[in-house]
């Protein structure tokens, strides 16, 4: 039981980190999304938690599940969906002690991968991910619904192959399309099988929810209401209640929620350096032999000065911010970066390709990637990178500590000196198309190899995928992106 509790919530954190919008319509946390519902339709101040709640009883077998719930909420008018995330108890590993991270957001991912635990459960019958469609359907197994627009939305389904032993796996639900912020969803699983054929019964808890059955478990009583709200909501879906194993709902964080830090601190980044980019030095021009290296004329190393929003430069640092929370730039921090001029370069300008590197690489990996060289000089790509500041070789040391030391709240600190890595991507296109274009100690045959009127493109493999989904939404000077075998929603 700590063994699965740990784990399902560490797959809980990696949805809280990209929490997005929803209104306050929480039917687990109670009807109005204020707090949880009393038998006579009265609200329970969601501020006390209910006994149930840092485990739902819906799913006996694994604390913190179903994920993501609003159960895991609390209300909060000041927030813009009336909600705040809330663990409380057992919700997280007892090694948790930093909360106050998760409380910031006022919902969940809008990449959620909604996941229950039905013990025996097996994949016969569900949705596979080529046939997505069939999720739409009646007749499908899982239902994942929109409760806003009352549309169901694509996904399939499949059993968690992460242990050995059958009982131990969750069932997850994989969405086709990220969900919409501002808006609250149910999930809804009816017909799935054990092995034998025989099907999966719904816990004590749910059953009694569903068929109304008497019941003194505050986990039944407290939520009466908001459940005949929600099983008429899937009913006019066309889902029966008779037929549910087990349903629940959740509410998507709002947008803001979700991008205001990188938004804020990429304009206000941008409004300092101007259309130059940061200031620099040039570190190393290394002539390329001809003779040795037919594709690279030039490889160049240097440090950026870029406007720093961290409050120490080692790693374990958050944002520095201001009085209403906004992330404010103090200072400036350096940020090395690494190019690759071609050979092609001497005769006509290349176009800017800016390099994502792989997991806790670093960016000075393209000059011993050799398969880029020949590809630069064929195409006329001026290659380079930068570090990803937060989750780079440099960075490893502290990651292995936090992984280690279980404070689940303490990942902050990787994840908020990680948008100061984003940042630095940023400003690095910034200043190759930029002042370093223009510097004479990179010229070719008396003119600047890099043509600054081309459209530039960024290429990112791995982490480098991953991150740069977030960098071409960020971005305000590259159109086109390449997210090379990125594991992502």
């Amino acid at each position: 039981m700590l063994r699965s509790s740990a784990r399902l919530s560490a797959c809980g954190v990696a949805s809280l980190v990209l929490a997005c919008t929803s209104p306050p319509s929480s039917l687990d946390a109670g009807a109005d999304g204020s707090g949880s519902d009393a038998p006579d339709g009265t609200l329970v101040d969601a501020a006390v938690p209910a006994p149930w709640q840092d485990c739902d009883p819906i799913v006996p077998s694994h604390c913190g599940l179903p994920f993501p719930s609003d159960v895991y909420t609390r209300a909060d008018a000041t927030s813009a969906t009336g909600l705040r995330l809330s663990f409380v108890g057992r919700a997280l590993p007892a090694r948790t002690v930093t909360t106050a991270p998760f409380e910031q957001l006022d919902g969940f991912s809008p990449v959620s991968s909604p996941m229950t635990h039905m013990p025996g459960a097996t994949a016969t019958g569900l949705v596979g991910q080529r046939d997505l469609a069939a999720s739409l359907e009646d007749a499908s197994k899982t239902v994942l619904l929109d409760l806003d627009t009352g549309e169901r939305v694509a996904h399939f389904a499949e059993i968690d192959q992460a242990y050995d032993d059958d009982t131990e796996r969750a069932l997850l639900l994989r969405p086709a399309a990220a969900l919409t912020p501002a808006h609250h969803y149910a999930v809804a699983i009816r017909g799935v099988v054990d092995a034998s054929g025989a099907v999966v019964p719904p816990s004590a808890v749910f059953a009694a929810l569903r068929d109304g059955t008497v019941s003194e478990d505050p986990a039944v009583t407290d939520r009466r209401a908001a459940y005949e709200t929600l099983f008429s909501q899937l009913a006019s879906a066309g889902i029966e209640r008779s037929t549910l194993q087990i349903a629940w709902s959740f509410t998507v964080g709002s947008r803001a929620s979700l991008t205001s830090d990188l938004v804020a601190m990429r304009d206000g980044a941008l409004a300092l350096v101007g259309t130059a980019g940061p200031t620099y030095e040039i570190t190393n021009v290394e002539v390329r032999d001809p003779a040795t290296d037919p594709d690279i004329a030039l490889r160049v190393t240097g440090t950026m000065h870029v406007p720093n929003f961290l409050t120490q430069a080692s790693p374990g640092g958050s944002l520095r911010r201001d009085a209403s929370g906004a992330p404010v730039a103090q200072g400036e921090r350096d940020a090395d970066f690494w190019m690759l001029v071609p050979r092609s370069a001497e005769s006509t300008p290349a176009r800017p390709v800016q390099w994502g590197h792989g997991l806790l690489g670093s960016g000075a990996e393209i000059f011993d990637f050799d398969d880029l060289h020949p590809l630069a000089n064929a195409y006329g790509y001026v290659i380079f990178a930068v570090d990803w500041t937060g989750m780079a070789s440099s960075d490893l040391g502290y990651l292995a500590t936090v992984a280690v030391g279980g404070d689940m709240g303490r990942f902050a600190t990787v994840t908020e000196r990680l948008e100061q890595g984003i940042l630095e991507s940023l400003l690095a296109m910034r200043l190759v198309r930029g002042a370093l274009a223009a510097d004479p100690r990179i010229a070719l045959g008396g003119h600047s190899p890099i043509d600054t009127a081309i459209d530039p493109v960024f290429v990112g493999q791995s982490q480098g995928g991953i991150l740069g989904g977030t960098y071409m939404a960020l971005t305000t000077d590259v159109s086109r992106g390449v997210l090379l075998v990125p594991g992502q929603g």
